[in-house]
């Protein structure tokens, strides 16, 4: 479980000014956060929409208190850096002051993120940290993908928009998060998906600190063996464009049939 400080500077945040602190990190090519390690043991988290997030990855409430009651002349310094180096101006005690730690009415929380039989600790361990520390990061993942296309494939619909909607209810049926079908629009590349679609609070990910990749494995493969058995062909491919853990607020699934050799 990770436990979380949150703050809000109350005005959006051009990241890309606090890549030319020394004190902050970002991921490349990605705005959508910045970030900090302290004391190795904190990351002081910078959202683009304003927010900010310490956090004490695997440590409890009271480890977290203690940890940011140590590292506090750090932590302000952090603020002071980010408000210099982001040119928002704003008072550094009086936003010190406001941190709170997560609640059921704070949109970072990730201790529950919807009505649901397993508490989401139990879920994530059971699904995401035990496997990754007995299996490995690699077969963590195709275990993931290989129940995720499982899945996909007992999905059946009469046409696209019926599938699009009946991923969605998938989805949101199992509490792995709220869907939103996009309209498909032309990638970096110039190429148009044949669907889209937004996931808010993917339970695989929702509440987890940033790791700049994508990681929503699960729902990447059910989306891509439910076209894949529509269309009856293999050559389909799902890209999590956006993520949580790539500092996004949301997930985002682009579906493309490849060329075939």
């Amino acid at each position: 479980m990770f436990n979380s400080f949150i703050f809000n500077i109350g005005k959006e945040i051009d990241t890309r000014k606090l890549a030319k602190s020394r004190m902050f990190t970002q991921i490349p090519n990605d705005n959508n956060f910045a970030f900090s390690c302290v004391d190795d043991k904190l990351y002081f988290i910078v959202f683009r929409n304003g927010k900010v997030r310490i956090t004490y990855p695997g440590g409890d409430v009271d480890s977290l208190r203690t940890a940011v009651s140590e590292s506090a002349v750090k932590l302000a310094d952090l603020f002071k850096e980010l408000s210099s180096k982001s040119g928002i101006k704003f008072d550094v005690q009086k936003v010190i002051a406001s941190g709170k730690i997560e609640d059921c009415e704070d949109e970072f929380r990730c201790e529950q993120i919807a009505s649901e039989s397993i508490p989401i600790h139990i879920f994530r361990e059971l699904s995401l940290f035990s496997p990754f520390k007995l299996l490995g990061e690699y077969n963590t993942e195709r275990l993931h993908t290989f129940a995720g296309e499982k899945f996909g494939r007992k999905i059946e619909a009469e046409n696209k928009e019926k599938l699009e909607k009946e991923i969605k209810s998938f989805i949101e049926k199992n509490n792995l998060g709220e869907v939103e079908i996009i309209k498909p629009e032309k990638d970096e590349t110039g190429k148009k998906p044949l669907s889209a679609f937004r996931v808010y609070k993917s339970k695989f990910v929702y509440g987890l600190p940033p790791t700049g990749k994508s990681e929503c494995f699960f729902i990447q493969a059910m989306i891509r063996g439910a076209f894949a058995k529509y269309l009856q062909q293999e050559n389909i491919n799902v890209v999590e464009t956006r993520c949580w853990r790539k500092g996004d607020v949301f997930c985002e699934f682009n579906v493309y049939i490849l060329s075939k050799a």
